[in-house]
C-alpha cells in the first residue's frame, strides 16, 4: 500500500508537470483511476460526452487483459492448459506485443508473470529463494504462445501472461483515437504513456516533462513534439525495500531478478506508443548498448536512457529534448 502510494504521488507530480504545455484557459481536465494508475485527459473544445467515452473504451480494454479480473482473456489464458479465444483489443495487443520481442532479442517478455509473483515488489515483496526462481524460469518465454487469428495458444500448460508492461500504451493509442474524432486537442496522459491529439492554434509543440529518476519532485528537462507518444520506464516508479536493498518492479528476462545495470530510466518518443511501452522496458534491460542494436533491426523511436554512466540518447532526440542540466 505504501508503495502505491508513492507511486500515485509520483505520476500525480509527472502528470501535473506534463499538462503544463496545454496552458489556454478554456482547457478542461478530467481525471480517472484505471488499469492501475491515473489517467488524466486534458483538453480544448471536446465534449464531455467523448471523453466519458475514452474512459469507456479504457475500461473495455482494462476489462480484457487485467491478469486479476476474472472474466478477462488474460485471466483465463493463465488457468488453461492450451490457450483460450481472445477478443479484438487483446489479440490485437498480444499481435502487436509478439512482433516486436523477436526484434529485442526478448528484453521484454509478456510471459513473465510467474517470476513477477514470486517477487511480488508492488504487494509483500521478498526474495525468492533460487530454486523456486529457477523453475518459475522454466515456465516462461515468448516462443512458447502462438497466435492464429484470434486464437492464443501455449505448448506449456504452466506458463502465465502478464501484459501490463504494453496494455497503457495500448489504452493510450486508443484512448487518443477515440479524442481525435473531435476538433479539440488535448493529450492523454497514463503518467507512464504521454499521447497528444489535435494541433495548438499556435502550432506549437507539446512539452513533455521528464521526471528526474535521482529527484522525483524534479525534472531533467522536457521534449518537444507535435505529434505522437512518450513513454517513460524508471526503477523509481515502482520498488520494494528488502534488508536494505532496493529492488526494482522491472524484471530482467534472463535472469529472473530485477535489475540492477545502473539504468534507472528510459524516455522513448515514437509514433507507436505499444512501441514505446515495449522498447522502454526492453532498454531499461539491455542498456546503452541496445539502443543501435534495436535501431538496426528496424524499430522507429527516438530514446533517452539515464543511468549511472550519464545520458545517451539517439540523434534526433538531441534536436527535441531540452535538458536543464546534464548529469555528468
Amino acid at each position: 500500500m505504501k508503495n502505491r502510494c508513492i507511486l500515485i504521488f509520483l505520476l500525480s507530480l509527472v502528470i501535473a508537470l506534463c499538462l503544463s504545455s496545454c496552458t489556454e484557459s478554456a482547457a478542461d481536465e478530467k481525471s480517472f483511476f484505471l488499469m492501475d494508475t491515473l489517467v488524466t485527459v486534458k483538453s480544448t473544445d471536446v465534449s464531455d460526452e467523448l471523453v466519458w467515452q475514452c474512459e469507456g473504451r479504457i475500461y473495455e480494454i482494462e476489462s480484457a487483459i487485467s491478469k486479476t479480473a476474472e472474466e478477462s482473456d488474460v485471466y483465463k489464458f493463465n488457468r488453461s492448459d492450451e490457450g483460450v479465444a481472445l477478443s479484438d483489443d487483446s489479440s490485437e495487443l498480444i499481435s502487436r506485443v509478439l512482433s516486436l520481442c523477436p526484434l529485442v532479442n526478448g528484453a521484454y517478455d509478456p510471459t513473465l508473470a510467474s517470476v513477477c509473483e514470486l517477487w511480488d515488489i508492488t504487494g509483500d515483496a521478498k526474495i525468492p529463494e533460487e530454486k523456486e526462481l529457477s523453475d518459475a524460469l522454466l515456465h516462461t518465454g515468448y516462443q512458447k504462445l502462438s497466435l492464429d487469428g484470434s486464437i492464443l495458444s501455449k505448448n506449456d500448460p504452466e506458463l502465465k501472461l502478464d501484459l501490463g508492461g504494453a496494455g497503457k500504451g495500448y489504452a493510450c493509442e486508443k484512448a487518443v483515437e477515440v479524442l481525435s474524432a473531435s476538433d479539440g486537442y488535448g493529450l492523454v496522459s497514463f503518467g507512464s504513456s504521454i499521447g497528444v491529439f489535435g494541433s495548438k492554434p499556435d502550432a506549437e509543440p507539446w512539452n513533455i516533462a521528464i521526471t528526474d529518476p535521482y529527484d522525483q519532485s524534479s525534472t531533467v528537462g522536457y521534449v518537444s513534439i507535435e505529434s505522437g507518444y512518450v513513454t517513460v520506464s524508471g526503477d523509481y516508479e515502482r520498488y520494494a525495500e528488502i534488508d536494505g536493498v532496493r529492488y526494482a518492479h522491472i524484471i530482467d528476462p534472463n535472469t529472473g531478478r530485477p535489475l540492477s545495470n545502473g539504468v534507472h530510466s528510459v524516455v522513448i518518443v515514437s509514433a507507436d506508443a505499444v512501441v514505446g511501452d515495449v522498447l522502454s522496458t526492453a532498454l531499461m534491460v539491455g542498456g546503452e548498448e541496445a539502443i543501435t542494436e534495436f535501431k538496426n533491426a528496424g524499430i522507429e523511436f527516438e530514446a533517452l536512457i539515464i543511468s549511472d554512466r550519464g545520458y545517451t540518447m539517439t540523434d534526433k532526440m538531441k534536436e527535441i529534448l531540452t535538458l536543464y542540466e546534464e548529469k555528468k
